[in-house]
């Protein structure tokens, strides 16, 4: 997948520096943060926000799990009546069959890139750059479900901003016969998602699962 490949780094970004789940990973920020990292909020009234990769001056690529199911940008309503969701978008099919969602002019807030970010939970960083989305493609098999899941379909989508982000900044795309020697992950994180599979013996370093208070009264480390 090119999302996976466009993060090649070994680095988490956390406002909690204690939660990191990369093994071997470290906590970054200012210099030490690969640039082409952003963050995409896809529900300007929620605080779950997605990792996005700058590719070029306009356009980033992030999670398909990051919007909402996917039937929901193939009816007629066009995400109408969805909790949460009080802007409005227009949803049209090209000729390939692939989904395009725009946004037209409205007062309500839109889908928003930022970058610039060492904390997800803090955008007053005066570094820290907002722009608007434009539109977002979503592939003609793309991943159905709007969270995690065994839903199927390619789990990525391209987002384009309304404004012009630093070149500088896009990460490196890999051709088709590239072979990464030193594959390493980097991202956003701020929480711990439950509950996790593990194998028979628990959860390992790093891994944190959902766990019946019932069975374990007063614990507190899963």
């Amino acid at each position: 997948m090119i999302f996976f490949m466009s993060i090649l780094v070994g680095v988490v970004v956390s406002s909690k520096k204690g939660e990191e789940r990369i093994i071997g990973g470290k906590a970054v920020e200012g210099r030490e943060r690969p640039p082409f990292m952003a963050v995409f909020n896809f529900k300007p009234s929620s605080t779950v926000k997605c990792t996005a990769s700058i590719i070029s001056p306009h356009w980033l690529i992030s999670a398909a799990h990051c919007l909402v199911a996917k039937e929901h940008f193939t009816t007629k309503s066009c995400l109408a009546r969805i909790p949460g969701i009080r802007f409005k978008t227009l949803c049209t099919t090209n000729a390939k069959g692939d989904i395009l969602i725009t946004f037209p002019e409205q007062e309500e807030e839109t889908p928003q890139v930022f970058i610039n970010v060492d904390d997800m939970m803090d955008f007053r960083s005066v570094t820290v750059k907002k722009f608007s989305v434009q539109k977002i493609i979503l592939h003609r098999d793309a991943y159905k479900g709007g969270k995690y899941g065994e839903y199927g379909g390619y789990d990525f989508i391209m987002i384009k901003v309304s404004g012009k982000m630093d070149a500088s900044l896009a990460a490196c795309l890999p051709g088709p016969n590239f072979v990464p020697s030193f594959p390493m992950i980097g991202g956003y994180g701020r929480y711990r998602r439950v509950p996790c599979e593990t194998t028979d013996k628990g959860p390992q370093i790093y891994e944190y699962c959902k766990v019946d208070p019932q069975l374990y009264p007063g614990h507190t480390k899963f």
